[in-house]
């Protein structure tokens, strides 16, 4: 297990990679999140090739919620390390590795949210933060970022 979580941790340190958008004529990955009442996120993700795991970092409104880091939890094709709230910069991160060989989709991973504000409906957002040292998905053979979309949540809580 010990072995497993390090290298969950040194995923995202392999190379130094850039994401964009769209990657036309490569293979590529989608990561979505969903909002699922009362207050879970939920993150699944289809790709073209197997992966061997994903570094997720996701933005989010501090002044309107909080993020639970202590509920993010792996789906069944994965094991998570790390659920990291920095407040400052407003994002959440972890990490997750495939535990499978041909991992191509799934949900990665679910988390909880509560709003920072219980008397009143609040309206919210959470999106993929996308760019260097930030979320990707990576290629198991390769050990590229193959990440083509990430599409994120708007929710009211």
């Amino acid at each position: 297990m010990v072995t497993i979580l390090v290298s969950a941790v040194k995923l995202g340190e392999k190379k130094s990679l850039t994401s964009t958008k769209s990657r036309a004529g490569s293979s590529a990955s989608t990561l979505t999140m969903r909002f699922v009442a009362p207050d879970t996120v939920n993150i699944s993700f289809t790709a073209d090739k197997a992966v061997s795991g994903i570094d997720a970092v996701i933005e989010y409104e501090k002044d309107k919620i909080s993020v639970l880091p202590s509920t993010l939890t792996a789906g069944s094709s994965f094991i998570t390390t790390g659920g990291i709230v920095d407040e400052t910069a407003s994002t959440f991160s972890f990490s997750a590795i495939s535990k499978g060989a041909d991992n191509k989709a799934g949900i990665v991973a679910n988390f909880k949210v509560v709003s920072k504000n219980p008397e009143a409906v609040v309206a919210t957002r959470l999106i993929f933060k996308t760019g260097e040292g930030e979320t990707k998905v990576i290629d198991q053979v390769t050990g590229d970022n193959i990440l083509g979309n990430a599409q994120g949540v708007e929710f009211s809580l």
